[in-house]
């Protein structure tokens, strides 16, 4: 599954390398994107069809939502049903706008709070809580390491927090990654993310840890 699906740079990295993957959810809100991965996914397309597109990740955490995958058949107010299967691995790059550095509004004192997409990373969390992949992967700028005046710290302090108090910690081994991305690309860019994997998949116990990743990765 992904949250916040954009272009659909997953799958494109799944066709690359030969990975056979059913994508059975995707979530994504800007007009753009669906029409872009409608026309990815086509007949004609490129890159295979997702099982539902839903196109509001806030309605998900009721189970349901809007699913653009399905609105010509039966409607543009037509409401699917989040999947009740097991999904292997949930990928959620979510807006980047609420911490970026580079936002004016980032250095005020509501800080990373005051924007409209700080809500979705707690629906992320929201949606682990309620569908409990057997792993995921969420991913950010850096400036979700840097202060928030309004949180008096990091937002991914207040994130991991967030984690903990809906027993996260408990359920999953979350692992705090630090990336930089300029040893995989020509921009100078640095990425943050967590892993969550199962416990129950992997010898070491539940709770955070913090990785770096300073060389590239060779697949």
């Amino acid at each position: 599954g992904s949250l916040f699906e954009g272009e659909g740079p997953e799958r494109r990295a799944y066709k690359l390398m030969n990975v056979q993957a059913h994508v059975m959810l995707a979530c994504d809100c800007k007009a753009a994107a669906l029409l872009f991965l409608q026309n990815q996914t086509s007949p004609a397309g490129d890159l295979p069809a997702y099982d539902h597109m839903f196109v509001d990740v806030r309605e998900l955490i009721n189970g349901r939502g809007r699913c653009f995958t399905h609105m010509g058949e039966h409607g543009e107010d037509h409401m699917c049903v989040v999947t009740q299967e097991i999904v292997d691995m949930l990928i959620a790059g979510c807006s980047c706008k609420p911490c970026s550095i580079v936002r004016t509004g980032r250095r005020g004192d509501g800080g990373t709070v005051e924007h409209a997409d700080f809500d979705l990373y707690e629906k992320y969390v929201d949606f682990l809580v309620a569908n409990t992949p057997n792993q995921s992967i969420f991913e950010n700028v850096f400036g979700f390491l840097k202060t928030c005046k309004a949180l008096k710290a990091p937002p991914i302090h207040w994130f991991l927090q967030r984690a903990i108090e809906r027993s996260l910690g408990e359920i999953y081994d979350i692992r705090v990654i630090l990336s930089n991305a300029k040893t995989r690309v020509a921009q100078s860019r640095r990425r943050v993310g967590s892993h969550s994997l199962m416990s129950a998949l992997v010898e070491s116990s539940p709770g955070v840890v913090l990785r770096r990743i300073t060389r590239p990765f060779v697949l």
